[in-house]
């Protein structure tokens, strides 16, 4: 169960802490309670990592909770050091990053400034996806953090082998 609530876009710090607290509160007892076959990604707000890590560490007891969710649309690409205390807290607990399609950073969805219609920032999601597994790697993210997993969630996959052709290149 993925709650994509948006918190990403709140701008209060501490209300947005305390907002993907109560909504992974409301998971759990809402909907992986209900159902024991039942999952949930740890909400958090990406842009305050140390805050990320505190709620990662709240949930780790829980194995109902099973990822952190992140939009893939950031203030920042994920490889970025800013990011680490979450990474860490991530790693510490066993528990993948889940980029799932979307986000509100507050930034424009492509290169060249804010689409007219959803289809233009829908079909141009994958560059936003390729840029933050392109962060990961050249930022040596996996060097730093070697247990760390990472899941592509709503991305598709046709980005992917040209991608790695121009890694490699």
């Amino acid at each position: 169960v993925n709650c994509f609530s948006g918190v990403e876009a709140l701008r209060n710090v501490d209300f947005a802490n305390a907002y993907a607290s109560a909504v992974n509160d409301w998971l759990a007892a809402t909907w992986v309670a209900a159902d024991p076959r039942l999952r949930a990604g740890i909400v958090v707000k990406p842009d305050d990592p140390a805050g990320a890590a505190a709620e990662i560490e709240r949930l780790a007891g829980d194995p109902r909770f099973v990822h952190v969710l992140l939009p893939v649309r950031a203030d920042r690409p994920y490889g970025n050091r800013f990011y680490w205390p979450l990474l860490e807290a991530a790693v510490a607990h066993g528990r993948p990053l889940a980029l799932h399609f979307g986000g509100s950073s507050g930034n424009p969805p492509t290169p060249v400034g804010w689409p007219s219609y959803y289809l233009e920032e829908y079909v141009g999601m994958g560059h936003i996806f390729e840029a933050q597994l392109t962060s990961l790697i050249a930022e040596g993210t996996f060097e730093r953090f070697p247990d760390l997993r990472v899941v592509l969630l709503e991305s598709g996959f046709g980005w992917l082998p040209p991608l790695m052709w121009r890694l490699d290149k």
